[in-house]
Parts: structure tokens; sequence; C-alpha cells
């Protein structure tokens, strides 16, 4: 049962309300990709890169060796953050009366153990240039914890989980809808507001690493050796360029324990000092930001 002191249930609000609006403002339209396709291509094409390689291969090492610098440091930053989560992970082991129990516990036990695991693949996928691999883990352990959230607050008795201990997949978009319907139940946001449509332009842009869309093939095309990202330079570029991905997936895991810890067990100290490890950055929006920004978001789409 949730705690309704004020302290909490403020706590519980702004938790929610981040994970609604998970990696707002990340999008491209589709003509605004269209654009940077052909931006790319040109890059391709144009004859003065690979005359920069032959010039300056100095320093096109130099750019490289600096963006990886820049994405360890970023990503130590998030390593540090999540380390500090686990204890948070495995305690929820002793609310179980056994592993194999078909219950809401078991079943979000499971899931957010399994961030653990992802999370050290991405590490080591990262660290040596694999953008696109580690993207796919990203987008994987996302869809982890929207299940996590899914059966946080569906019933014990709720179908979709019986389903999941049956072995079905649960569909990402089934986890959207419940989700959805959970933000807009009255106790937490006054009016319906399609937070299924938000996060579905989320999934469609990870998706594209998972199935080999053209837009994100094509980045992995080094512009100065005009071939495929063998050496994983350009995966460093993209890395750095794309690694609030992995900080948001960090951010997404610490608001669910939040609730969870809230919600399921009503441990509200312990919820209490997960909030301490979100950065003031990655504060939620305001709910007049969000209805400010709202109606221009979806016009993209």
């Amino acid at each position: 049962m949730l705690s309704r002191d004020p302290q909490s249930y403020k706590l519980y609000k702004k938790s929610r309300f981040y994970l609604g609006f998970l990696l707002y403002n990340m999008f491209m339209s589709k003509e605004e990709d269209l654009v940077y396709i052909r931006e790319h291509q040109n890059k391709i094409n144009d004859p003065a890169m690979s005359e920069f390689l032959k010039s300056h291969p100095e320093k096109v090492m130099a750019m490289t060796e600096l963006k990886k610098t820049n994405f360890y440091k970023k990503l130590d930053e998030q390593d540090k953050r999540f380390r500090s989560l686990i204890p948070y992970i495995t305690n929820t082991k002793v609310y179980l009366t056994s592993i194999t129990e078909q219950t809401k516990l078991s079943a979000i036990f499971l899931l957010l153990h399994k961030t653990i695991q992802t999370w050290e693949a991405i590490l080591l996928l990262s660290k040596q240039g694999f953008y696109h691999e580690a993207m796919e883990l990203s987008r994987s352990s996302s869809e982890n914890m929207d299940l996590v959230n899914m059966f946080i607050f569906e019933e014990e008795d709720n179908n979709d989980i019986k389903r999941w201990f049956d072995g079905e997949i649960i569909g990402n978009k089934e986890a959207r809808a419940s989700f959805e319907k959970s933000f807009n139940s009255g106790e937490f946001f006054p009016e319906n507001v399609p937070v299924a449509k938000i996060m579905a332009s989320m999934y469609g842009v990870m998706s594209q690493y998972t199935h080999g869309g053209y837009t994100i093939l094509l980045e992995m095309i080094n512009i100065f050796t005009k071939d495929f990202d063998f050496d994983r330079s350009v995966g460093f570029y993209r890395l750095d360029d794309e690694s609030d991905v992995f900080k948001n997936l960090v951010n997404k895991i610490n608001y669910s324990l939040i609730l969870f810890y809230l919600k399921i067990v009503s441990d509200k100290d312990r919820a209490n000092e997960l909030s301490r490890f979100i950065p003031r950055s990655s504060e939620p929006m305001s709910t007049e930001e969000i209805k400010k920004n709202y109606q221009k978001h979806i016009k993209k789409y």
C-alpha cells in the first residue's frame, strides 16, 4: 500500500511523471531524419574527407581518441550511479518466499536482476566501441523496465502477469498501454495524455538498431575511409553523441526502483535514499513545461 505522507507521495508522483515522458526531447521528425540521411550521404561522398585523412591522419586519430575519452568519462559516471542501485535491486529478494513463486514480486525480482547482467554487457561492448550492439542491449533493458512498471501498477491477479508466467511474451505495446492507463488514473495527472504514443516514439527510434534501419546503418560508414566501421572509431563518435541513452536507462531503473519501494513494499526510507541518486539535470519537467511542449512534440508524428 502506497504511503500517503506528503514527502513519499510527492516522490511517487515525480517518479511516475518522469517515466511517462522519458527521453522526451530525443526524437527527430521524419523530415529531420531525411535531411540527416542526405547530409550524411554527402559527407560520405565528399572526396575532401578522404584527402583530409591522407594529409592529416594524426588529427583524425586524435579526434577519435578525444571522443573515446569523453565517452569513457560519461560512461564511468553512469556506471557509478548504476552500482549505487545494485544493493536496492538485490535487496528485493528478501520479500520473496521463493524465487519460483508466480507472484508480482517474483516477476519484478527477475526483471530487475536481469538489468544487472545487461548493464555489464553494455559496459563490455561500449568500451570496445560496439555502438549498435550496446544500443540494442539498452533497448532490451529499457523494455524489461517497462514490464517492471507494468507489473508494479497492475493487480496481483492480473491476467498479464499470469500470461507472463505461462511463457507468453508481453509486447512493449501492451506495456506502454498499461502504463498510460495507470498514468491517467486520475490520482496523478488531471487530463488524459497519450503517454503510450510518446513512449512508442522512443521505441521506434531504438528499434532501428535491432531491425537494421537504414539511418542507423548509414551512420556506421566512416566518412574518411568510405568503408564500414570495422575499427569501431565511428562507434566511439556515436557512443559519445548518444550517451544520454545510457544516462536515461539508469534514470529509468532508478525511478522504477523508487516506485517499487513506495508502492509494492511501502519502504519510504529506501525510496528516499534512491531519490538522492537522481542528478538534478534529470529531474522531471514540470506539468506546465509538459503541457507547453507536448503539442509541439506530437506534431512531429
